[in-house]
């Protein structure tokens, strides 16, 4: 009898702290340290990120961003952005759920093809991926390999703001 008022317990108290850090009050979860590139611009190697909007009274259910190749290359990208929350003048990458990858495999990082003179316009939906952005400071992170065989890698990034309503 002991042993089963035990086990039910232990199952209650794990539900409890479960359900409880679950709630809909939930902060994102960001990288244990600062990122390595600290410093991204929005335009590098001719290529550029912009936004259509950049200040949010609440967490944007998507952005809308506009890719632009001003080289006589043909780069390569995807759908997949990084998030990265600024904290204390250090940029910190937003944590996915595995979940995300799983449920979104069309979510990554390559697989489409930015032509060279060329602009593209994306839809970065937060509120597919079910990403709730608390009031702060965020920089969105697109990679490129350009050109698109053989190519570098070109990080390109630009911060929005999300305000208290």
């Amino acid at each position: 009898m002991n042993i089963r008022l035990l086990l039910f317990m232990g199952l209650f108290s794990f539900a409890f702290i479960f359900l409880s850090s679950c709630g809909a009050g939930d902060s994102i979860h960001t990288s244990d340290g600062p990122v390595p590139m600290q410093d991204i611009e929005s335009s590098s190697d001719g290529l550029t990120l912009s936004f259509s909007k950049s200040t949010f009274t609440k967490s944007p259910d998507e952005i809308k961003i506009s890719i632009e190749n001003d080289t006589n290359k043909k780069c390569k990208y995807g759908t997949y952005y990084s998030i990265e929350r600024l904290h204390q003048d250090k940029w910190y990458r937003v944590v996915y759920p595995d979940e995300i990858f799983i449920n979104h495999p069309d979510f990554h990082n390559l697989g489409l093809l930015l032509e060279p003179d060329s602009q593209e316009d994306q839809t970065f939906s937060l509120k597919r991926l079910d990403i709730n952005l608390p009031p702060g400071t965020y920089r969105l992170v697109k990679t490129l390999l350009c050109p698109a065989v053989d190519g570098k890698e070109i990080a390109l990034a630009r911060s929005f703001q999300v305000e208290e309503n």
